[in-house]
């Protein structure tokens, strides 16, 4: 279980970062993985539900500084 449980991550985190760059964004400050349901793992397959939140940015140097160009 442990395998699956951290290709499962790995591809939450994987949706996240397209959904900011959907969104035009440059960064992803944070995000929130909840599990939603999920069943006994059986022979066959495993079958998870999760919610992502978080939250995304555009980032832009400013006089050697970054500064915060736009949040969604």
């Amino acid at each position: 279980m442990g395998k699956f449980f951290q290709e499962f991550l790995n591809e939450a985190q994987a949706i996240a970062r397209a959904h900011v760059a959907a969104l035009q964004g440059n960064v992803l400050l944070s995000y929130k993985i909840t599990p939603r349901q999920s069943t006994v793992k059986s022979l066959k397959s495993v079958y998870n539900m999760i919610s992502i939140s978080g939250d995304a940015a555009i980032i832009v140097p400013s006089s050697g500084m970054f500064s915060l160009a736009h949040a969604y």
